[in-house]
């Protein structure tokens, strides 16, 4: 979503996971990358900070910082949300900028059934969760674009 927010093309190769857009093989760089940098090193599903972590600020400036207002205000607005919640923006916001993408008219019902299409595991939530998201999005001004590439289905590995 932030790639999206700042219309930047990372090169990212988003495929729909049950919890909302996902490219594996990018996280795992990224991880890399901030181990190999010193900054960071994941343990368990969270980031621990590395005799480096400082410096990644200046990196962070370098690339983003230009639109680091933008950033800003969505990472403080998702600092303390839970991860369901995210996984509610993120889905919502994806299957709303899948529909710009391909031409469709936007309303709050489709963008619901999409969101209920995307995986058994939205079944958890509600519609009430998915409007009150959809409303949150335009609210803080992050309403999808079209900017970027169709999230695909996930690849299928052979034999499946």
């Amino acid at each position: 979503m932030a790639e999206q927010i700042i219309q930047a093309d990372l090169n990212w190769n988003y495929y729909r996971q049950t919890a909302g857009p996902y490219d594996n093989k990018f996280m795992h760089s990224v991880a890399y990358k901030l181990k190999a940098n010193k900054w960071f090193e994941e343990e368990n599903y969270k980031f621990k900070p590395l005799t480096k972590a400082n410096e990644i600020d200046n990196y962070y400036k370098n690339y983003f910082g230009v639109v680091d207002s933008k950033l800003d205000t969505l990472f403080n607005l998702l600092k303390k949300a839970t991860e369901a919640h995210c996984e509610v923006i993120a889905t919502t916001y994806a299957v709303w900028n899948n529909m710009i993408i391909k031409n469709e008219g936007i309303t709050d019902d489709k963008i619901i059934k999409y969101f209920f299409e995307w995986s058994t595991r939205k079944e958890k939530y509600s519609e009430k969760q998915v409007l009150n998201t959809i409303a949150w999005i335009k609210d803080k001004g992050f309403e999808p674009t079209g900017f970027g590439y169709l999230i695909k289905e996930k690849k299928k590995n052979n034999g499946q």
